[in-house]
Protein backbone atom coordinates (compact mmCIF):
# COMPACT_ATOMS: atom_id res chain seq x y z
CA UNK A 1 0.00 0.00 0.00
CA UNK A 2 1.40 3.52 -0.78
CA UNK A 3 1.65 5.84 2.15
CA UNK A 4 0.32 9.11 1.79
CA UNK A 5 2.70 12.65 2.28
CA UNK A 6 0.89 14.70 4.39
CA UNK A 7 3.17 17.77 4.11
CA UNK A 8 4.39 19.24 1.40
CA UNK A 9 8.25 20.05 1.67
CA UNK A 10 8.78 24.25 1.83
CA UNK A 11 11.05 24.28 -1.63
CA UNK A 12 6.35 23.16 -2.74
CA UNK A 13 4.80 25.48 -1.34
CA UNK A 14 3.53 28.52 -2.95
CA UNK A 15 2.64 32.46 -1.06
CA UNK A 16 -0.37 33.91 -0.53
CA UNK A 17 -1.75 37.37 0.06
CA UNK A 18 -5.54 37.25 1.82
CA UNK A 19 -7.17 40.53 0.90
CA UNK A 20 -10.16 40.75 3.49
CA UNK A 21 -13.14 42.60 1.38
CA UNK A 22 -16.16 42.25 3.91
CA UNK A 23 -15.58 42.72 7.92
CA UNK A 24 -16.48 39.57 9.83
CA UNK A 25 -19.65 39.97 11.58
CA UNK A 26 -17.88 39.25 15.05
CA UNK A 27 -15.26 41.58 14.28
CA UNK A 28 -12.55 39.39 13.75
CA UNK A 29 -10.88 40.75 10.99
CA UNK A 30 -12.05 43.98 8.79
CA UNK A 31 -12.21 44.95 5.93
CA UNK A 32 -9.47 46.30 3.88
CA UNK A 33 -6.85 43.60 6.43
CA UNK A 34 -4.08 41.99 4.43
CA UNK A 35 -3.02 38.37 5.52
CA UNK A 36 0.11 36.65 4.04
CA UNK A 37 1.89 33.37 4.24
CA UNK A 38 2.67 29.77 2.62
CA UNK A 39 0.30 27.61 1.20
CA UNK A 40 -0.02 24.22 -0.88
CA UNK A 41 -2.28 25.96 -3.74
CA UNK A 42 -1.46 26.17 -7.06
CA UNK A 43 -0.85 29.98 -8.20
CA UNK A 44 -3.81 31.99 -9.27
CA UNK A 45 -6.89 33.77 -8.02
CA UNK A 46 -9.28 32.24 -5.36
CA UNK A 47 -12.86 34.02 -4.43
CA UNK A 48 -13.30 33.44 -0.14
CA UNK A 49 -16.09 33.93 1.67
CA UNK A 50 -14.83 37.64 3.18
CA UNK A 51 -11.89 38.47 0.53
CA UNK A 52 -9.95 37.22 -2.59
CA UNK A 53 -6.96 34.97 -2.25
CA UNK A 54 -3.70 35.91 -4.61
CA UNK A 55 -1.52 33.03 -4.57
CA UNK A 56 1.68 33.35 -6.35
CA UNK A 57 4.63 30.64 -7.34
CA UNK A 58 7.34 30.65 -4.75
CA UNK A 59 10.22 31.29 -7.20
CA UNK A 60 8.58 34.97 -7.21
CA UNK A 61 9.84 35.02 -3.78
CA UNK A 62 13.79 35.58 -2.76
CA UNK A 63 15.19 34.73 0.18
CA UNK A 64 14.30 32.14 2.73
CA UNK A 65 12.98 34.14 5.37
CA UNK A 66 10.82 37.03 3.49
CA UNK A 67 8.84 39.65 5.67
CA UNK A 68 5.24 39.82 4.66
CA UNK A 69 5.52 43.44 3.64
CA UNK A 70 7.75 41.96 0.99
CA UNK A 71 5.72 38.87 0.09
CA UNK A 72 2.53 41.32 -0.02
CA UNK A 73 4.37 43.74 -2.44
CA UNK A 74 5.21 40.58 -4.80
CA UNK A 75 1.69 39.43 -4.67
CA UNK A 76 0.68 43.31 -5.78
CA UNK A 77 3.54 42.82 -8.71
CA UNK A 78 2.31 39.68 -9.80
CA UNK A 79 -1.21 40.39 -10.86
CA UNK A 80 -0.44 43.87 -11.98
CA UNK A 81 -2.27 45.35 -8.55
CA UNK A 82 -2.17 48.52 -6.79
CA UNK A 83 -3.66 48.26 -3.19
CA UNK A 84 -4.87 52.00 -1.99
CA UNK A 85 -5.67 52.32 1.90
CA UNK A 86 -7.29 55.29 2.34
CA UNK A 87 -9.92 54.60 5.05
CA UNK A 88 -10.65 50.93 6.74
CA UNK A 89 -13.98 51.28 5.02
CA UNK A 90 -12.74 52.84 1.76
CA UNK A 91 -9.76 50.27 0.67
CA UNK A 92 -9.95 49.23 -2.56
CA UNK A 93 -7.63 47.33 -5.32
CA UNK A 94 -6.70 48.64 -8.68
CA UNK A 95 -6.04 46.76 -11.71
CA UNK A 96 -4.31 49.69 -14.13
CA UNK A 97 -6.40 52.34 -13.80
CA UNK A 98 -9.85 50.52 -13.38
CA UNK A 99 -11.33 50.17 -9.85
CA UNK A 100 -12.60 46.89 -9.01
Amino acid sequence: MKELKHFASFDQLNYFAYFVGHTHADGLFVRGEVGVGYTMFGPGIQDCRYGTLYVIPRECIRGQSPSAAYIKSMVLKYYGLNFYAKHPNKNYLRYGDDKF
